[in-house]
């Protein structure tokens, strides 16, 4: 396939990805600047130019998935446009090693825009039967062969863990990571260190005499042993080491697990928790005996509650949002129908909150949003000149965008006329007569009324109100909520019991909101 006598290189789209086939001895920047180097010279021979920066896209963290590559996603957006021509690349597979279903989406995009694939081995025009059937071809190797790689590395691991190596990227508390020399190769395992191994000991032994993981952390705070991670001591930490049979000299394999699962017909990945895995002897020494570890296990078995969330998804709709005012995450706390869950402080009984309800703080949410909600008006009628002159580019790009929309749909009745499928062409032309309208609407409201760009922060506010109300999921409540929190800041002192029960003290909220 020759060259198009109009292309030049501002009409050029370069994108770049480190892959598994390259030297693994150069960082993921050398291979890109190696391979961007080639690209340049093939440019300089065959355009006698370069092409703009602002044209170039480098994948510096890249995924299996389209939907991984937010570089490759800022490209195939682009490609709509009728003034880029071409992508080139270092060989087809940098633009996808995914599955099927990647390879239909890309072969669609490239064949149905005209967007021609340069390569240094050659030109596809993904409009020519050939060329498609080449190209489909050449991602469905680079598909293969990742996941040949994938399951070689999957028994790799799972072999080294049989031999005893540790695999894990964070060391537990006592050890350090270290390599042993065995034969021609090295191998990953632990190292003790002293200090540390001694309040493993310790924290092994009050609990087998008797101590709760509360009366643990407040002995090793107030000694100043700091944890591995975070400023304090928590019982969800001490019960992660009681159940880590690392400290008896073993290694666990696949305790957690990532699991796909089809969910109204989108896969989801989630971590699985497993209540059994296998376990190996390490090479590492361990720091307790199996006397201490089975006297543990035996109150550990008597009075734990089997895990029931196994599946690893969201439970707190508030997480990664609230946190405790001496600085900790609040966790979701439940009891199984005895009582409403509670959200608290994991460092409660020194920080010195009270913990609250789920019901309790979804309900001062509500009342907050609604109040932020009414001061809109007010911060609309006070908006500044640049606030309008954002309006008029929000215009702007509204009515370009409709363009682009009637364009594209001339485009795709040459292309019927031309060959292309009734079905392809009749879902196509519907998803693009979808947004026209849509963006029509949107058009016609903007230019309705003269209103800030900022009522579409308004309309997260709106959504994330609607979803307080709604029947919604976890997982979904926390990520509207995050569109318009950044953080919220818990204090509740705690009450005085009464004849009654306890006094409940009033919930003080300080909400950093994105505005």
């Amino acid at each position: 396939m020759l060259l198009p006598p109009d292309l030049n290189p501002a009409g050029i789209l370069i994108y770049l990805r480190k892959s598994r086939t390259d030297d693994p001895a150069l960082s993921v920047s050398e291979t890109l600047a190696k391979h961007e180097q080639m690209l340049d010279e093939w440019c300089g021979r065959n355009l006698g130019g370069r092409v703009p920066e602002e044209n170039r896209f480098r994948e510096v963290v890249s995924g299996e998935t389209v939907a991984a590559r937010p570089e490759l996603r800022k490209l195939l957006h682009l490609i709509e446009q009728p003034q880029y021509q071409a992508v080139l690349t270092v060989d087809p597979q940098r633009l996808s090693r995914g599955d099927l279903e990647d390879i239909g989406r890309l072969t669609k995009l490239f064949r149905y825009t005209g967007t021609r694939i340069i390569t240094l081995q050659g030109i596809f025009d993904l409009e020519d039967a050939r060329d498609r059937d080449y190209f489909s071809r050449e991602l469905m190797r680079g598909n293969d062969y990742l996941e040949y790689q994938k399951r070689i590395m999957a028994n790799g691991r799972a072999l080294s863990a049989e031999n005893g190596n540790y695999l894990g990227s964070c060391p537990p508390f006592g050890y350090v990571r270290t390599k042993l020399r065995i034969g021609r190769r090295w191998a990953h395992t632990l190292e003790m260190m002293p200090e540390d191994a001694e309040t493993v000991r310790l924290i092994f032994q009050m609990y087998a005499s008797g101590s709760g993981a509360a009366a643990i952390c407040a002995r090793l705070n107030a000694s100043g042993i700091s944890p591995q991670k975070g400023a304090r001591w928590t019982p969800p930490t001490i019960y992660g080491m009681l159940d880590n049979p690392v400290y008896i000299g073993m290694v666990k394999w696949q305790a957690r697990r990532t699991v796909r699962t089809v969910e109204d017909g989108a896969v989801i990945r989630h971590t699985e928790h497993r209540r059994e895995y296998p376990v190996y002897p390490g090479r590492h020494p361990a720091i307790i005996d199996e006397a201490l570890w089975k006297a543990v296990r035996e109150r550990r078995d008597a009075r734990s509650i089997p895990r029931k969330n196994l599946s690893g998804r969201l439970k707190n709709p508030l997480s990664g949002l609230l946190c405790c005012e001496c600085g900790c995450s609040m966790i979701r706390r439940p009891y199984h129908g005895r009582c409403a869950d509670r959200l608290q402080c994991p460092n409660m009984k020194t920080c010195g909150n009270a913990s609250c309800t789920l019901d309790e703080m979804l309900m001062h949410l509500e009342r907050i949003l609604r109040r932020c909600i009414m001061d809109f008006p007010v911060s609309l009628q006070s908006s500044s000149a640049a606030e309008y002159d954002a309006h008029d580019t929000y215009l702007k790009r509204l009515r370009a965008r409709c363009a682009a929309l009637d364009a594209k749909e001339r485009g795709l009745w040459e292309k019927y006329a031309e060959g292309m499928p009734q079905g392809v062409f009749a879902e196509l032309l519907a998803v693009n007569q979808a947004e026209r309208v849509q963006a029509g609407e949107l058009l016609r409201q903007a230019e309705a009324e003269k209103v800030p760009v900022c009522t579409a922060q308004e309309g997260s506010f709106h959504a994330a109100l609607a979803a307080l109300h709604g029947n919604v999921s976890a997982d979904l409540l926390n990520a509207m909520l995050k569109c318009c929190i950044s953080r919220i800041e818990y204090r509740r002192e705690r009450g005085a019991r009464t004849g009654r029960g306890w006094e409940m003290r009033a919930i003080r909220l300080r909400i950093e909101l994105r505005l």
